[in-house]
């Protein structure tokens, strides 16, 4: 969440904040909430190292002093921090406070009046009553998740999702009489709603996936097969928690349309540049957009470009093809034994791994079925590293969106042989993980906004040189 940090340790009386919105992850803040019945009375907000013995005892003194000997207070904290909550609050003289336990708080004040919540509110749309059956069953296991609706007609969709006013939306991608992404348009034609697509692995779905992406959809996720369901309950669970973490930069409808008329700008001019510059970028969740929004304001003509993308089979092959319609150079999904060459974007293949290599006078992409490097096929680190062993190359390398730290340690890799490397900033990721580990682990030389990453490569491709081995 990105927080206005002046709302840290500060009590906040709802009568005195006309209009507040707060919506977090307690997995990176903790929430206290004093109550009178169901009326909110005031509310703190801190991060989960402030949760000390200095914090409890301030609490217990206000609660001392509190106007009203009926005010209850609620702590609402991470799992993880279950042992310490026990150990601050394991006396007596706590007997006024609650923990709650939960991954989710939003506190909206309106006219000085406060409402909280702790669940998050979802609305699944899908023309599969077995699947509807299956994301009940999924969701409903986290004590945090209510499904308000669950919807099989998408002529009905729009209408009952802003019935339903929920936090999150699941959307079937292909549905009769309307898809996915035309339902998406639909609701966000009212009100920003974080959306997951759910698909199916062809390519006529991965074509409505880059729609529904470019019309504001957070991410998309496959439809499980039977062995995958566990895997599947985790990374829904997982998103939807990031799209929610993230719907403060989208606070309004107003702000998120906004940010989506700033992704039409104009190509850049570039300068010649070394003959034997290589260009490798890593990215995962919101990728797509970012890179997008990167190649489409490049030059006409660029160095070799090698992209890992996390991304499933079949969808590389659709991405690469809905960027090379944007592109003035060719963007393909990258095969095995393809000779690297000017003007040319490497996309690497879903369900694969990507490495380059020198053979001969000619350096070459190579496709393998190697086993995942951290949990991804095809892998960012598996690329930087096959990357950093080739002799003979100079190169630009940097890491987009997305979430964990894959990437983070090849391009530390790269660094440490010469190579220029940037990452891109919190303000303009969808998930600030892997950029964040590239910076934390120095591997990041350059960190800049998505609107800043191409004009970035540029100048850091004036600068390359190698290291000798």
């Amino acid at each position: 969440m990105k927080l206005d940090r002046s709302l840290l340790l500060k009590w906040i009386d709802p009568a005195k904040a006309p209009t507040l919105a707060l919506q977090a992850q307690v997995i990176n803040h903790c929430v206290v909430a004093a109550q009178i019945g169901n009326t909110i009375t005031g509310f703190t907000v801190l991060e989960p190292r402030a949760l000390d013995e200095a914090f409890a005892q301030r609490l217990f003194l206000r609660h001392q002093n509190s106007a009203s000997p009926e005010t209850l207070y609620t702590l609402h904290a991470p799992e993880y921090l279950r042992h310490r909550c026990e150990k601050l609050f394991l006396d007596s003289k706590f007997g006024f406070l609650k923990v709650n336990h939960t991954p989710f708080v939003s506190i909206k004040v309106d006219n000085g009046t406060s409402v909280l919540r702790t669940r998050i509110r979802v609305v699944n749309v899908d023309d599969s009553p077995v699947l509807l059956k299956f994301l009940r069953h999924t969701l409903t296991e986290h004590p945090f998740i209510d499904i308000v609706a669950q919807i099989s007609k998408s002529t009905d969709a729009v209408d009952a999702i802003r019935r339903a006013r929920p936090d999150f939306i699941t959307l079937d991608i292909q549905m009769p009489d309307k898809n996915g992404v035309e339902v998406l348009q639909g609701v966000l034609e009212n009100e920003y709603v974080p959306a997951i697509m759910i698909s199916s692995l062809n390519l006529e779905d991965g074509s409505l996936v880059f729609d529904a992406l470019n019309a504001g959809a957070f991410d998309y996720i496959q439809k499980p097969k039977v062995e995958e369901r566990e895997a599947f309950k985790v990374e829904l669970t997982e998103k939807m928690l990031l799209a929610l973490e993230g719907r403060s930069a989208h606070s309004s409808l107003k702000a998120y349309k906004a940010k989506k008329l700033k992704t039409t700008h104009a190509p850049i001019s570039g300068a010649k540049l070394p003959s034997n510059l290589i260009w490798c970028i890593g990215s995962s969740t919101g990728g797509t957009q970012a890179l997008t929004h990167v190649f489409t304001s490049m030059p006409n003509e660029i160095p070799p470009t090698l992209i890992v993308q996390h991304i499933p089979p079949v969808f590389s092959t659709s991405f690469a093809k809905s960027l090379n319609d944007l592109c003035p150079f060719e963007v393909k999904e990258a095969q095995d034994g393809d000779v690297l060459k000017p003007n040319h974007v490497y996309i690497a293949p879903g369900g694969l791994q990507m490495a380059l290599e020198k053979r001969g006078t000619q350096y070459v992409i190579s496709i393998r079925d190697d086993a995942p490097v951290n949990r991804f096929k095809p892998s960012v680190d598996y690329m930087f590293r096959t990357v950093a062993k080739v002799e003979g190359l100079q190169f630009v390398a940097g890491i987009l969106t997305g979430m964990g730290r894959d990437g983070a340690d090849g391009l530390l890799e790269l660094k440490k042989v010469g190579a220029r490397t940037f990452a891109q900033d919190e303000a303009s990721s969808t998930v600030y993980g892997m950029p964040r580990a590239a910076f934390e682990n120095g591997a990041a030389e350059e960190v800049c906004s998505i609107d800043q990453v191409a004009t970035t490569m540029l100048n850091l491709s004036h600068g390359v040189h190698r290291k000798s081995a």
